[in-house]
This record gives structure tokens, C-alpha cells and sequence, in this order.
């Protein structure tokens, strides 16, 4: 009897020691190819699962961690997504994180004021997307009306900020995280400086205010040379709006653009374009809301460097500095040339 007790328990002692080696034995994957993205599409069976652990380098008995999940039911907790592994992983650290659904993010920074289709080619880097499928949701009307919009689009609404997104994600669901936030920040401003967000004209304004520069201190009183533009029936002369119209961002703008008439440019057109340009951050709402009062009617860039412009009260002035800035422009060419 003593025998026997003694056989089962070094038989146990045995089974422990095999299964701790397994448990935590280091994948047959080199060093060298981590950090490893694997992907768990939607529905993928636990043996299904296993085969690409094996092949990928991941597990090298993947029968005994098919019996190890099952026997802790972890086989049914298996959760779909992207995986990111910085190092190998034993098999009770990869059952553990497949099991609890610890998919990989993606951080990313979208800046202030870019139009959505350039928030598309950004997230091109991190999930799939279609340009045509993101160009419909752009236009959705049922998205619009789930989210209170009445707006052409949902260009404006995409708000900016870092966001840490599963890779997974989907382009509506990427969508929906933009105008959930813009919500959020709406929220913020409203019970700040009171409704002057729920008018459409104030977020058309915020695009343009911050399509025209890349000094924050400035966006309050070009707000308000706008706001006495429109006051005085004046057309805006916004050249960003018309870039918007032509999809083309930078470059120059030859005379037949400068002098066509569609409804975004602001040289032929009086008021505001039918909807907004960019997709404005808070600093910009802010000044669209609040602008300065100030009795300046023209502004231009200085060209010099700082991202600042001139502001001037009469035409007569603002042509003296359209002089001044192309001296500076100038000035700056050859400071680069002798560089």
C-alpha cells in the first residue's frame, strides 16, 4: 500500500513538473521577431485558433494548450481582435491574454482642422478602410439624424484630439468615437459661453477661423474681422474655402478657380459656405462663439516665418502690407538659398 501511495505520488510530482515546463516554457519564436501583431478574426474556432499559434510561431504543443483552455473554459472566452506581443509569451500568459480579450490599440493624434478626407488617410496607416466607404459614411444621412446634425455632412463634427483605438475598429465605429467626442466638448462649451454652438454658421466659421492660421493667439479677432464682413454683407475672401471646394489644400490658386462661382467660394459668394471647411478643435469653437470685438476688416499672412498675420482697418492699408508680406517672403527665400 505504501508502494503504491508512493507511485502515485511521485506520479503526480511528475505530472506537475511536465506540466509547469509547459505552462511556461518559452515559445520556438526567435527574439528577434517581436514585437508580432496576431489576428483573431470574428468566429475563429479554438482549433482554428491553435493552427495559427503553431505556425506562427507562437506555441509549440498546441495540444496541450487546447486541453489547458478547455479544462479551465477558457476555449469559450476566446475574444476576436488584434494582439500585440513585445515579447514571447509562455502558454499560460497567451491563454490568459486571449482569453480575457486583451486586443491592441493604436494611438493616434488627429490635428486640428483637417478636412475629413485627410482623417481618412490617416487611419489608412491603422485600419482597413475603403475611400468609398468612408465617403458615404462622410454623407450618411441616418448617421446625421442619430447624432442631431443638420449639416451636409459630417465634415466639422470629426472632432480632434488622441485617441487609443482597438485595431479592429471599423471606419463608422471611428466615426462615431470623432462625434461622440465633439458632443462631449459641445457639452463642455455650452455650459461655459451659453447655445452660441447650436447654430451650423458657428462651426462653418470655427473650420474657416481655423483653416486661415496656425497661431491660436489670432483666432478670436480673425473671427471677428469675419464677423464684421458678414455684418457688413462683405463676401469673406476666405481662400481656404475654395481649396475645400477643390480638394486641393495647398499650392496655387489660379484666377478661373479664384473667380468661379460655386456655392464654397467665398470671394463671389456672400456669407457663409453651406457647410464646414475643416474639422475645428475647442480654441476655434471658442472663437467663433466669442470673437473679438474689433474694428479691423482685412487681414494678411506676414509671411516671415511666424504663421501670424497683419491686421488693418481700410483697403488702402491692407494692400501696403500685401507689399510688406511679399518682401518678407522675399527676404525669407534668399535666408534659405544662403543656408
Amino acid at each position: 500500500m505504501k508502494k503504491k501511495g508512493a507511485l502515485i505520488f511521485f506520479f503526480l510530482v511528475g505530472l506537475s513538473v511536465y506540466l509547469a515546463f509547459e505552462l511556461l516554457q518559452a515559445p520556438p519564436r526567435p527574439l528577434s521577431q517581436y514585437p508580432f501583431y496576431l489576428r483573431v478574426p470574428p468566429k475563429q474556432n479554438l482549433n482554428q485558433l491553435l493552427d495559427t499559434l503553431y505556425h506562427q510561431g507562437l506555441v509549440k504543443n498546441p495540444k496541450f494548450l487546447r486541453y489547458f483552455m478547455i479544462a479551465l473554459g477558457w476555449d469559450r472566452k476566446i475574444h476576436s481582435g488584434t494582439y500585440l506581443f513585445n515579447e514571447p509569451q509562455t502558454l499560460y500568459q497567451l491563454a490568459r491574454t486571449l482569453s480575457r480579450g486583451k486586443v491592441a490599440h493604436f494611438k493616434i493624434t488627429l490635428p486640428e482642422g483637417l478636412a475629413h478626407w485627410e482623417i481618412r488617410d490617416q487611419l489608412k496607416k491603422f485600419i482597413t478602410l475603403d475611400s468609398l466607404e468612408w465617403e458615404n459614411l462622410i454623407h450618411n444621412p441616418e448617421l446625421r439624424a442619430q447624432y442631431a446634425l443638420n449639416a451636409p455632412s459630417l465634415e466639422g463634427f470629426l472632432f480632434p484630439d488622441t485617441y487609443l483605438i482597438p485595431y479592429e475598429t471599423s471606419p463608422r465605429e471611428m466615426i462615431e468615437i470623432q462625434l461622440k467626442r465633439f458632443w462631449e466638448v459641445h457639452k463642455e462649451l455650452s455650459s461655459a459661453t451659453g447655445p452660441g454652438l447650436d447654430s451650423l454658421k458657428t462651426i462653418v466659421l470655427a473650420s474657416i477661423v481655423q483653416k486661415e492660421t496656425r497661431a491660436a493667439s489670432e483666432y478670436k479677432i480673425i473671427a471677428g474681422v469675419f464677423h464684421n464682413r458678414l455684418q457688413k454683407s462683405w463676401p469673406l475672401g476666405a481662400d481656404p474655402t475654395i481649396r475645400y471646394y477643390l480638394r486641393r489644400l495647398n499650392g496655387p490658386l489660379y484666377k478661373s478657380e479664384l473667380l468661379d462661382n460655386n456655392p464654397y467660394n467665398s470671394r463671389t459668394q456672400l456669407g457663409l459656405p453651406p457647410g464646414p471647411i475643416s474639422n475645428p478643435g475647442r480654441e476655434a469653437l471658442e472663437a467663433a462663439i466669442s470673437p473679438e470685438e474689433t474694428s479691423y476688416m482685412f487681414f494678411v499672412a506676414k509671411d516671415d516665418g511666424s504663421g501670424e498675420h497683419y491686421f488693418t482697418k481700410t483697403n488702402s492699408e491692407h494692400n501696403a502690407y500685401k507689399i510688406i508680406r511679399s518682401k518678407n517672403r522675399s527676404e525669407r527665400g534668399r535666408t534659405s538659398q544662403g543656408n
